[in-house]
């Protein structure tokens, strides 16, 4: 008989909601300076020193989007998460069962 998994911690919740909120923010920002380097590039697509640094630019912001993404683990069985959005949690770990909670929302 399979008894639902333990409930995650406080501690375990804090810590999986700052990842989240980190992954946001750091869409937030990518995206745009993705968009800008993009934009550059097509109005000063002549200087090949610009275009080597954008697309170096590019590469280390999709590298670290993908750390990002692939840093964080289900607290109860270390299993890397999956996630169907690219930065939200999960509603619950696909390995061991356990419910990822929400954060309050502010008032």
């Amino acid at each position: 008989m399979q008894f639902p998994p333990e409930p995650l911690t406080q501690d375990e919740q804090e810590r999986l909601w700052r990842w989240e909120k980190r992954s946001v923010r750091f869409y937030a920002v990518a995206i745009p300076a993705l968009f800008a380097a993009c934009l550059l590039t097509f109005f000063f697509s002549e200087i090949a020193w610009l275009r080597r640094t954008l697309l170096v630019v590019a590469a280390v912001l999709v590298g670290a989007a993908t750390v990002l993404q692939l840093s964080e683990k289900c607290p109860r069985c270390r299993a890397k998460l999956r996630m169907k959005s690219l930065m939200r949690l999960p509603a619950r770990c696909s390995y061991c069962g356990v419910a990822f909670e929400r954060p309050p929302e502010p008032e």
